[in-house]
C-alpha cells in the first residue's frame, strides 16, 4: 500500500521485531506459494504487483537495481536485453542478461525470470545511461557500449551472426563522432577490429566504419591480424580490409 515492493530478509527483522523467525520463515514461504511474494535470491523478496499475479512473474528490470545493491556488485543491463530497451529488437529476449565486475554469479531461474550474468573487470561508469522504470533508475549500457559488448561476448548472444542482425538496428541509435577516450579503454584492439569489420563489410555503413577506425587511430589502438570468430581455426587466412580481419566464418543474417 506504501509502494514498497522490494524487500529484505533483514528489513523484516527490524520491522516485525515480535515475530520470531520460524513463524517469519513459514509465513513469507505461505505468500511466496501463494504467488504474492517471490524470491530470485535468498534473503531477498519482491511482492508482486497485482498486474503480474496472475502469471506470477515479475520482469527483472522491476527490482534489478536493488537485487544488485543487496548484492553490493556494480552493474548494467547489457547485450540483447539493453538493445531491446534501445529499440533493437523486436522480441523479448528469453534471458535478461547483466554484466557485473569481479566473479560470475550463479544465474537465476525462478519464477518464469532468467536472469543471465556476465562478468568483465572494469565497468566503464561513463559509458552506461539510467534508465527510469517503475521502482526507480536502471543502468543500461548506451547504445555505443552494447554495440561492443555485443561482439565481445558474442557467444553469450547465439554467435557472431546473431551480434551482427542486433547491430544493424542498434547503429541507428550509435554515432562513433561522439566516442570519448573511455569507449577506447573499455576492451581490447580484436574487438574494435570486429566491430569495424562487422560495420564496414557486412552491415555496409562505411561512414561509421570510418569514425571508428579514426577513433580507434587517434586512440592508439595497434591492430594484428585477428579471427573474425574467436577461438575457431583460420587455417592460415590472409587479413582482410583495414581492420585486418581473418575471415574464419560466414556471417548469415536474417532479414530484417
Amino acid at each position: 500500500m506504501r509502494g514498497n515492493y522490494l524487500f529484505t530478509k533483514e528489513d523484516l527483522t527490524k520491522n516485525f521485531e515480535g515475530i520470531s523467525p520460524d513463524y517469519m520463515k513459514n509465513s513469507i514461504s505461505r505468500l511466496i506459494r501463494r504467488g504474492v511474494v517471490m524470491s530470485p535470491w535468498r534473503s531477498f523478496y519482491v511482492a508482486v504487483p497485482e498486474e503480474y499475479r496472475l502469471n506470477g512473474h515479475v520482469p527483472p528490470s522491476f527490482y534489478i537495481d536493488r537485487l544488485m545493491s543487496f548484492v553490493g556488485r556494480p552493474y548494467y543491463v547489457a547485450l540483447l536485453s539493453a538493445a531491446y530497451f534501445h529499440g533493437a529488437s523486436h522480441q523479448v529476449p528469453q534471458s535478461f542478461m547483466v554484466i557485473t565486475e569481479g566473479k560470475t554469479l550463479r544465474r537465476v531461474e525462478k519464477n518464469g525470470a532468467r536472469i543471465v550474468f556476465v562478468s568483465r573487470n572494469k565497468i566503464p561508469e561513463g559509458l552506461v545511461e539510467q534508465k527510469r522504470m517503475q521502482t526507480g533508475d536502471v543502468n543500461i549500457s548506451s547504445p555505443m557500449l552494447t554495440a561492443l559488448d555485443l561482439v565481445e561476448y558474442e557467444s553469450k548472444i547465439g554467435g557472431i551472426s546473431r551480434a551482427s542482425e542486433v547491430l544493424a538496428e542498434l547503429m541507428e541509435d550509435v554515432d562513433f563522432s561522439q566516442a570519448e577516450q573511455e569507449f577506447y579503454l573499455a576492451s581490447q584492439a580484436p574487438v574494435y577490429q570486429r566491430l569495424g569489420y562487422i560495420i564496414e563489410s557486412v552491415l555496409e555503413m562505411k561512414d561509421q566504419a570510418d569514425m571508428l577506425f579514426d577513433g580507434c587511430q587517434k586512440a592508439g589502438l595497434k591492430f594484428r591480424k585477428t579471427p573474425l570468430k574467436k577461438g575457431k581455426e583460420c587455417g592460415g587466412l590472409a587479413a582482410e580490409t583495414r581492420w585486418k580481419i581473418q575471415v574464419n566464418v560466414k556471417i548469415e543474417m536474417d532479414e530484417i
